[in-house]
C-alpha cells in the first residue's frame, strides 16, 4: 500500500540516508521532503543528484516537498530583498521536486501574527507577486506551488489567490492539524478542487503536535469522505513528528504506518464504486 511520511518526522541532525533506509524498511514508498524547511541555501547540482541516488537506492519516490524560508527569505516577506530572496529560493526548490519527480512545494502564505493591517495587506500583496514570478517555471516544469493553511482562520484574500492563478500554477496544501486548531475543518471540502497535497496528523485542537493519527480530536471520517469525492489521487502523507528524542524511531514508524494503512484501507472500502 502505497504511503508518505515527512522526512523530518525524527531530525538527528545526521546524514538522510539511514533515514530514508529506515523509512522504506518500515514500509512506507513515499516521502514529502522537509528538509531544511527554516534554512535559506539553495541546493546546488550535486546535492540534487545525492538525493536522487540516496532515493533510488532506498527504494523510495519524493512524493512532494515543503519550502524552504526563513524571516530574510520567504516570498511573502515584507522587505522587498527578503522577498526577492524567498523568490530565488522557492525556484530552487521548484527545480529541485522537478528533478525528483515531485509535483508541489508546500508553501507557508503566513505568518498571520501581523497585527499591522498595512503590514499584512503587504505581505499578501508580496505573496501574489512572488507567485507570479515563479509561475512560468511552474508551467515548464509541471510543479505547482501548494498553499497550506495555517493554525489561524485563513482570511478571504487566501481564497481571491487561489482562485486568481491556474490549477497548473497554484493548488491547496490541507494541514488537517492546523485546520483544527483554526476550527475549520471544512476547508478541505471548501478547496478540494485544488487540493494537491496533504499534511496529516492529530493534535488537542490547541498545540501543533504533529501527533499519531488517532491520538487526537482530527476527524480522519471527515477527510476520508473529502478525499472521495475530489479528484486528489496521490497517496496519503502524514507530516508526523516523534517528539521523544530518546526514542526508537523504529517503532515510531511502524506504528505510523500501521496508523497510515489503516486510514487508507478505511478510503479504500468507502471509495464510490465506478
Amino acid at each position: 500500500m502505497d504511503l508518505s511520511i515527512a522526512t523530518g518526522f525524527h531530525d538527528d541532525g545526521g546524514p538522510i540516508e539511514p533515514r530514508l533506509d529506515l523509512i522504506a524498511e518500515m514500509g512506507f514508498t513515499h516521502v514529502h521532503w522537509t528538509e531544511h524547511w527554516n534554512r535559506d541555501f539553495l541546493y546546488e547540482d550535486f546535492y540534487i543528484t545525492g538525493v536522487e541516488a540516496a532515493l533510488k537506492r532506498s527504494g523510495l519516490r519524493l512524493l512532494d516537498l515543503h519550502n524552504s524560508e526563513t524571516p530574510n527569505a520567504s516570498p511573502s516577506a515584507a522587505d522587498e530583498d527578503a522577498r526577492w530572496r524567498g523568490v530565488r529560493l522557492l525556484k530552487n526548490r521548484i527545480r529541485f521536486a522537478a528533478a525528483l519527480g515531485a509535483d508541489a512545494v508546500v508553501v507557508h502564505p503566513g505568518p498571520f501574527e501581523v497585527t499591522d493591517p498595512q503590514v499584512f495587506a503587504k505581505r499578501w500583496e508580496h505573496l501574489e507577486r512572488s507567485l507570479s514570478a515563479v509561475a512560468p517555471l511552474c508551467e515548464e516544469v509541471r510543479v505547482r506551488v501548494a498553499l497550506e493553511n495555517m493554525a489561524r482562520p485563513m482570511p478571504q484574500i487566501f481564497r481571491a489567490i487561489l482562485e486568481k492563478f491556474s490549477d497548473e500554477v497554484v493548488g491547496f496544501c490541507f494541514d488537517s492539524g492546523h485546520a483544527l486548531i483554526a476550527q475549520e475543518p471544512e476547508l478541505i471540502e471548501s478547496f478540494s478542487d485544488r487540493l494537491c497535497a496533504l499534511h496529516l496528523h492529530d493534535n488537542d485542537g490547541i498545540e501543533d503536535l504533529h501527533a499519531m493519527p488517532g491520538s487526537g480530536r482530527v476527524d480522519f471520517a471527515r477527510i476520508i469522505r473529502a478525499l472521495n469525492t475530489c479528484s486528489y489521487a496521490k497517496p496519503l502523507n502524514f507530516e508526523l513528528i516523534q517528539r521523544d528524542a530518546h526514542g526508537d524511531p523504529r517503532a515510531f514508524l511502524l506504528v505510523a504506518q500501521y496508523k497510515g494503512c489503516e486510514i487508507a484501507r478505511v478510503r479504500q472500502q468507502a471509495a464510490p464504486v465506478k
